[in-house]
């Protein structure tokens, strides 16, 4: 009885239907010889034959043909029901049909609740997310020197061009002359400088001359010859010295 129920196959419903599984779902190979293809059934049948063998009881029979559905339906299933399966196929005494069935919709219902759950636990984490960073933003907000104020506050910005790092008055898009340029020495760039502001340089000096053409000419006509000759060449020198300029 020990050896009996150690290597026993009398009850492998996991083989029984591993082998049904087999033979209806066997198909000849357009390679494979129609002897080949018989040979390899018969193998399957008489093995059944071994777990299942002949009987004349009508309540073996009656027995045989509820496994036989029970097999079939197993086979049909989702494979989210595989756990199930394997644990109904285990058991050394098989349970009956509508036991099995009642367990699928046990397992049915209970996995639907699950994922009700959890989707609905999933969209409050969610929402729970969404005002939590709406509260920290509101808060990154609220507080002063935070972010691009902050840079304004303490760095010099440009009204022109709405940049920080400089001023409207050194702008480059309105200065384009202040734009450094590599290689040239200081001096160039003095000079480019000043030579932009010439114009303003000799409108000047040309008005500084000017006035003092008027002075030469009314100290010539209000003096003598022999009395302010020396003041006379000195306003000439320095006139002669603006035209040079």
């Amino acid at each position: 009885d020990s050896l009996k129920e150690m290597y026993g196959q009398a009850n492998n419903y996991s083989r029984i239907f591993e082998l049904q599984q087999e033979i209806t779902q066997s198909r000849q190979g357009s390679n494979q010889l129609f002897t080949e293809h018989l040979e390899k059934l018969k193998k399957r049948w008489d093995e059944i034959r071994q777990y299942c063998p002949v009987t004349h009881s009508v309540t073996d029979f009656v027995q045989r043909e509820e496994q036989d559905r029970i097999f079939q339906f197993l086979a049909s299933i989702k494979p989210e029901y595989e756990y199930i399966k394997r644990q109904i196929l285990m058991n050394t005494t098989l349970p009956s049909f509508v036991a099995i069935c009642a367990t699928i919709q046990r397992e049915e219902t209970r996995s639907r609740v699950m994922e009700i759950n959890h989707s609905t636990c999933s969209s409050e984490n969610s929402t729970h997310a969404v005002t939590h960073n709406e509260r920290i933003g509101n808060i990154t907000q609220s507080r002063p020197g935070r972010g691009k104020s902050r840079g304004r506050g303490t760095r010099p910005h440009s009204d022109h061009c709405s940049r920080d790092g400089h001023t409207k008055d050194k702008c480059y898009i309105l200065h384009p002359h202040l734009i450094p340029v590599r290689g040239k020495p200081q001096e160039t760039k003095v000079a480019n400088r000043v030579q932009q502001e010439s114009p303003d340089i000799k409108l000047s000096l040309e008005k500084l001359s000017n006035q003092f053409q008027q002075l030469l000419q009314h100290y010539s006509s209000s003096a003598g010859p022999n009395n302010n000759t020396t003041k006379t060449g000195n306003l000439a020198s320095t006139s002669g010295n603006v035209h040079a300029l």
